[in-house]
């Protein structure tokens, strides 16, 4: 057994099996190898394998945790709590088929990450071959930033990650997103929209991402003037019900529906024309659908939240208020993903500098015929 390496050919096949024990586990297999010597590689390299998994269980046994045990104690935990707890689901029902469910977290390493970058990466948009594929932007949060807010988790019930990836080495550069919907795309849109324009007029007027605009009168605190509404990660924000919000408002309520703000007519099937509450899933279809009728190209849904942030910029330049409008963390968040300076934006502070030079050099002319 010595001199074979635990490595045969049984008769009537073409491949080698081998056969090895480690840590009183049995270990066999085929090869699928018609050399020998390549086969008795490939045993050394799979009992180097079991025997490094061995170390790493001793030197870490609290580690025993599989990756479908995580997810659903990390759910549990926070991600149910989450607004868009969905989204995390569908990320880690994601990974969770193609890690496997039983793969202990310790296991996770850069090489796995790496492949599992490449492989959410060569996919389409929806899973449909007509389609683009998936953004760097959706790769870096569905995979890299779902796993490692698992494995973070994971270290504050004690698991020890020894090989934890070295996240920000898979993370792509992103491209900054910089589109608004224009004035004239606004106008545009309306005249198509009929009665789903006061929910992407509220959009723009509030700056609310697509699920945080779909509220309820229960959110609706007229006494305070304000909307609550719970956005992304669990935090709680405020919307100020200015005239032109309360409008809308008042518009929605002679709807009468007793629960949800929002309501547009059904277009096609045995209940077209009943009007019936805006999902989540149906916004994006009526929002893609207008595009179409009016010829605007290349606007998403969330770009609105974006032409809200900068409309706001743009009309005041205090960006500590566009940060706070928004509901962002930061103002660093703020500048980065949703201001940006435009040529139009060049041209005005180009005027305001030719003026105020104007009127430096008017006050200096003064002074010098005074004296």
């Amino acid at each position: 057994m010595s001199e074979s390496h635990g490595v045969w050919k049984p008769q009537n096949s073409k491949f080698y099996y081998c056969s090895f024990t480690v840590a009183g586990n049995r270990f066999n297999g085929s090869t699928k190898l018609a050399s020998k010597k390549e086969a008795i590689s490939f045993a050394r390299r799979w009992k180097e394998s079991e025997v490094e998994k061995i170390k790493k269980a001793a030197s870490n046994p609290a580690g025993e945790m599989t990756l479908i045990d995580a997810v659903t104690r990390y759910m549990r935990e926070v991600g149910d709590g989450y607004v868009n707890s969905g989204d995390y689901e569908s990320n880690f029902d994601w990974l969770v088929d193609n890690i496997g469910p039983n793969t202990l977290l310790y296991e996770i390493d850069d090489d796995m990450l790496a492949q599992l970058v490449a492989l959410r990466g060569g996919e389409r948009k929806y899973g449909r071959e007509e389609e683009e594929f998936v953004s760097k932007t959706t790769v870096n949060c569905c995979v890299v930033k779902r796993l490692r807010a698992l494995l973070s988790r994971a270290k504050t019930w004690k698991v020890r990650l020894p090989d934890e990836p070295k996240w920000t080495s898979h993370l792509a550069p992103e491209r900054r997103r910089v589109r608004t919907m224009t004035v004239a795309e606004e106008l545009a849109f309306e005249k198509w929209a009929a009665d789903f324009w006061p929910f992407i007029l509220f959009i723009l007027l509030t700056g609310l991402r697509r699920r945080d605009a779909l509220i309820r009168w229960s959110q609706v605190d007229y006494e305070a003037n304000v909307i609550r509404v719970r956005m992304k990660g669990g935090k709680d924000h405020e919307v100020v019900i200015t005239d032109d919000i309360r409008a809308l408002l008042d518009a929605a309520a002679e709807d009468g529906h007793p629960e949800f703000v929002w309501q547009c007519a059904v277009l096609r099937g045995e209940f077209t024309g009943r009007r019936v509450p805006i999902s989540y899933g149906s916004s994006l279809h009526q929002f893609k659908r207008i595009l179409r009728l009016a010829r605007i190209e290349n606007l998403t849904l969330h770009d609105l939240r974006r032409t809200a942030g900068e409309r706001m910029y743009r009309a005041t330049g205090d960006i500590a208020a566009v940060s706070k409008f928004l509901g962002h963390s930061s103002i660093e968040l703020t500048r980065r993903y949703y201001v940006h300076v435009i040529p139009d934006d060049v041209e005005l502070r180009m005027i305001a500098t030719a003026y105020a030079r104007q009127v430096m050099r008017e006050r200096a002319l003064a002074r010098q015929t005074v004296h």
